[in-house]
């Protein structure tokens, strides 16, 4: 009887273990899918480092420092800025925002924290990476060039009971993974959404209409002047795809970038000449503790 009664409890123990790890485990994931960004106006950037693979295969040791104080940067960007992480491949970041004007201040925050950083003296001695300053602006680029595409839409999510974080997928996660590598190094691109729901104290010039591979219709895309001075090379209007070397989401069909020696004649857009946006002065110039050596 004791060994009867003794077998009952610990199955009836197992039993209301096993129920309160499924209770705890469906609270957390009631908790996130609660607090992540989801809805028809949630914003979603993705974030990439031009020329990469170049650097990593020339400054392997620079690169990891460097990845280091990158992914410093856009976290403290993310945070201050109420965004969630999905997920990290290589160097590129995937993130959400609750608002398009979150996700624009936090790629204004990303862009001047990169500026300022303490990048390792030899990689800053590479054409990829090395200081320019202009003479009525000041200093415009410095270090790693990170572009950075927004988009703003509903897209499906789905939660992953390992990691116990969202995932998020869609048309509206193509086009903004897309939008991102139409983008130079230090650009930031916007979808028409997103630029709709800004005010006038942002600083943007209109890049005509792209087409974009598995996104139907054409796209109109903004720049979103984050750094004043900074220009870039023209993207090829999606008019012009057939006449170019490029595919339909304007990347080289030699290099799979956005390749200025194959499509550039050192032609530049221009930023529109109006007083710098009072959105950029209001983004804070927090310093990252970098203890990196020069």
């Amino acid at each position: 009887i004791n060994a009867e009664y003794m077998g009952g409890v610990l199955l009836l123990t197992s039993v209301g273990i096993g129920i309160a790890y499924i209770i705890h485990r469906a609270g957390i994931r009631n908790r996130v899918l609660m607090s992540v960004p989801k809805g028809p106006n949630m914003a979603m950037f993705f974030s990439d480092i031009q020329n990469s693979s170049l650097l990593w295969s020339d400054y392997p040791e620079e690169m990891r420092l460097a990845l280091a104080i990158h992914n410093q940067i856009i976290r403290q960007a993310i945070s201050q800025y109420n965004g969630y992480e999905v997920k990290t491949i290589g160097d590129s970041f995937m993130v959400t925002f609750h608002t398009c004007k979150d996700a624009v201040m936090c790629s204004f925050l990303v862009q001047k924290l990169l500026l300022t950083a303490n990048w390792p003296k030899a990689l800053c001695e590479d054409e990829n990476c090395k200081s320019v300053s202009d003479p009525k602006y000041g200093q415009i680029w410095n270090g790693l060039r990170v572009r950075i595409g927004i988009n703003s839409g509903e897209a499906d999510i789905e939660y992953d009971t390992r990691t116990s974080k969202v995932d998020y997928f869609g048309q509206m996660v193509n086009l903004s993974a897309r939008l991102e590598a139409l983008a130079f190094g230090g650009q930031v691109l916007l979808t028409e959404k997103v630029y709709l729901s800004l005010d006038d104290s942002y600083d943007f010039n209109y890049l005509g209409e792209f087409s974009f591979k598995g996104v139907s219709g054409k796209q109109k895309v903004y720049q979103l002047n984050s750094i004043e001075g900074r220009n870039f090379p023209p993207q090829v209007q999606s008019s012009n795809l057939e006449q170019s070397t490029t595919n339909d989401i304007g990347l080289c069909n030699k290099c799979m970038r956005p390749c200025r020696q194959c499509r550039f004649e050192n032609k530049f857009i221009g930023n529109k000449k109006r007083s710098f946006h009072s959105a950029a002065s209001s983004v804070s110039h927090a310093t990252i503790n970098q203890n990196t050596e020069r």
